[in-house]
């Protein structure tokens, strides 16, 4: 389809709203990292048991992926997105104006459930979509994610120099809900039209390589996430910057995990998906490796976090694309990596916190370097699960 066609203009449309969305999702995704000083502050609260906010998002974002995978595949995807947005916003309106660790868990909650839902919507609306071809364009939304990641701590280390605080930038991010919702509005939703194949025309499920694709979220989701929301404070802790050069180099590890992202577009029109994932494997590998094992140096974090970033980039929607050339992709699979996904970026970065302020900050490299040493297990056992299941699997496209 050309990209002038009349045909490729709602395709457009639909796929700009989606990038959108994503673009906010990464927005609210990474503003709890350089947040959290204040937050900790504002409840008086340690740096121990602040982290249970991480725990309490990402069971908000479990009970999501739980329900709402399944939903999409029962009711309009832009009708739940919108209702998902609305409870999202009034969230984070809420969030500076909690005074109690409890209740700034409980609006964490909501918040992790509503970005699972929009999460899980965008990456599943967009294979309906494209389908086959779904590929580079699925490169362009975890792209547009990492946007919304990369400008968080600058505009919450500028609320907090113009404004005393960075309640205004969960304000803004409240209000900027208003124009996604009616992007959502005016665009009807895509349909999953294997849902009208007959039972006879649908190749059976691999329900161990589902299984072995979720476990590879899950330790994949707790490596970036931890990353994105601890490199902060490690910076603080270590004495390795101050404030501003702590979001700087939050911002700088987001920056470079978008440019990844854009990278990666282009790079799989060339490379096949799992020699990409590999790749971005073993880079980050080295990378988290050798900041391990020098904790101390100024220079390697500022570079590290950028490698790193790019490193693990394209991983994410690779293997999203990687899973659609194998599984159908229906939304209750999709939910069921997201479910993954959650438990995931719960329990690492929760873990993390556990040895931060106990033991050392040094802990948090550890941590992600032994959950990426997971990943690439995991995926060397999908390739293999694979070769001996390929009667069971969709032909790749």
């Amino acid at each position: 389809m050309q990209l002038t066609s009349p045909a490729f203009r709602p395709l457009l449309l639909n796929t700009l709203s989606y990038y959108s969305n994503f673009i906010f999702l990464g927005l609210v995704s990474a503003s709890l990292g350089p947040a959290l000083p204040y937050l900790a502050e504002n409840t008086q609260s340690s740096i121990e048991a602040i982290s249970i906010l991480f725990a309490a998002r990402s069971f908000g974002y479990l009970l999501g992926a739980l329900g709402g995978g399944r939903l999409y595949d029962s009711i309009p995807g832009h009708r739940l997105m919108i209702i998902s947005l609305i409870i999202m916003a009034v969230a984070l309106w809420f969030t500076p104006l909690a005074k109690t660790l409890i209740l700034l868990a409980i609006i964490m909650m909501l918040v992790g459930a509503t970005e699972s839902v929009v999460d899980i919507g965008g990456n599943t609306l967009l294979i309906w979509l494209h389908r086959e071809k779904v590929g580079p364009f699925m490169n362009g939304l975890h792209f547009s994610f990492g946007i919304g990641a990369f400008l968080i701590p600058l505009i919450i280390d500028a609320s907090r120099r113009y404004f005393g605080s960075p309640a205004q930038a969960f304000y803004l991010l409240a209000l900027l809900v208003i124009p996604l919702m009616m992007s959502l509005w005016l665009r009807p939703t895509p349909q999953n039209r294997s849902q009208n194949l007959e039972s006879t025309e649908r190749q059976p499920q691999d329900i161990w390589l589902i299984i072995l694709f979720a476990s590879f979220f899950f330790f994949y989701a707790g490596t970036e996430i931890s990353y994105g929301n601890w490199v902060y404070t490690y910076a603080l802790e270590q004495n390795l910057a101050t404030e501003q050069g702590a979001a700087l180099i939050n911002s700088l590890f987001w920056g470079a995990f978008t440019l990844g992202r854009l990278f990666g577009i282009p790079i799989a029109f060339r490379f096949k998906v799992k020699q990409i994932i590999s790749s971005n494997i073993i880079l980050g590998l080295l990378v988290v490796f050798i900041l391990a094992l020098f904790p101390q140096s100024v220079p390697l974090l500022w570079l590290g976090s950028i490698l790193f970033g790019i490193a693990i980039a394209s991983t994410f929607p690779c293997m999203m694309s990687f899973a659609q050339e194998h599984i159908h992709m229906e939304g209750r699979i999709t939910g069921f990596f997201f479910t993954g996904v959650s438990i995931g970026a719960m329990l690492i970065p929760w873990l993390i916190g556990q040895f931060f302020e106990r033991y050392s900050p040094s802990a948090m490299m550890v941590i992600i370097l032994l959950a990426l040493l997971l990943t690439g297990l995991i995926f060397w056992l999908i390739l293999k699960r694979q070769a001996k299941t390929k009667n069971l699997l969709l032909p790749n496209q």
